[in-house]
């Protein structure tokens, strides 16, 4: 199996730790979506069959990882294994302490196939055997998530919702601590982006209520087409001067949409600065504008188009011309 250098995931934002876990040692893994790669990092021993938090806090803050993939044993027939609950209780324990999106991935056959591939490919004996198995059986159980990441990214009628929220939460979670955001306000922009930003905002954990703008009477084009009929009130604060914010939509195509945004957060107050995040980034641009944070980047053919519907249940959907008449 070919080895990824580990020195390039390190460097890229997209970066994934993947765990097999096991009572007496959990076995680690690092990779990348850029080139949905993985490559083995070392095995961590348990300490009275409790996970070593401070080495796994060490691996966290040298990799800074925006995910964690977990592997997760099952019977053949879908049941739980005898320490399937300690797996899930370990991918809360990991969720609830660095405050990251963390996937489980199946990982029935890793640990043998990581023992097959060492005897068989690598030419491990049995005494070296018992260090390196759960650090490739991590390794086997990353690529595996890796590739199904970018099968999903392949197949744009795949969109699955809440991968899509996964990887904005990550996303912003990064900023918001690159970026030095304090007390921030959470602004949706109706209709969709009011949705996803309820989602959101429950995710991150906002203090303040979640505010709505409509931006019709901002719109550039609104001499020409008229007043929206379904116009709603925005929900702002009256004075947001001073405040970090964050922008929130479903869809990022042309830019004006977002420039009309700006334009009404403006008039309410001058902010300390704003983050906009979209839950998909498309082509199409025609203003100077772009994302901070994105669930995911797709190109459409002609006569495609994205139907976001919920707020519950929330989903997304890509439809042709044909299909929508």
């Amino acid at each position: 199996m070919a080895k990824q250098d580990p020195l390039v995931a390190k460097c890229s934002a997209d970066t994934y730790l993947g765990f097999d876990f096991g009572s007496k040692k959990i076995g680690t893994a690092v990779g990348q979506t850029v080139t949905a790669t993985a490559s083995p990092l070392v095995t961590i021993r348990s300490i009275n069959q409790n996970p070593n938090w401070q080495i796994i806090s060490q691996l966290i803050q040298e990799w800074r990882p925006i995910g964690l993939v977990v592997g997760i044993s099952r019977q053949s027939d879908g049941t739980d294994n005898p320490i399937t609950p300690r797996m899930i209780k370990f991918c809360r324990q990991l969720e609830g302490r660095y405050q990251l999106p963390v996937f489980q991935q199946d990982e029935t056959l890793s640990t043998f196939e990581a023992k097959q591939l060492l005897f068989d490919e690598v030419n491990v004996n049995a005494s070296k055997l018992w260090e390196v198995q759960d650090q490739l059986a991590a390794q086997l159980i990353l690529q595996t998530w890796l590739n199904d990441f970018k099968n999903k990214e392949k197949d744009q009628s795949v969109l699955d919702i809440n991968d899509l929220l996964n990887k904005l939460e990550a996303e912003l979670k990064r900023v918001i601590v690159e970026r030095g955001l304090v007390d921030p306000l959470m602004i949706g922009i109706r209709t969709g982006g009011v949705w996803v930003a309820e989602q959101l905002h429950q995710r991150l954990g906002i203090q303040d209520d979640l505010a709505l703008l409509d931006i019709s009477f901002y719109r550039d084009d609104f001499s020409q087409i008229g007043v929206n009929p379904n116009v709603k009130p925005s929900q702002l604060p009256q004075d947001i001067k001073g405040r970090d914010i964050i922008l929130i939509d479903d869809v990022f195509y042309t830019g004006r949409t977002i420039r009309a945004a700006l334009n009404e957060i403006f008039d309410y107050g001058r902010p300390n600065q704003v983050v906009l995040a979209v839950l998909i980034e498309r082509d199409g641009k025609q203003i100077p504008l772009c994302p901070d944070c994105v669930g995911t980047s797709i190109k459409l053919n002609a006569g495609q188009r994205i139907k976001l519907t919920g707020p519950s249940p929330l989903s997304i959907h890509l439809q042709t011309l044909d299909a929508v008449a």
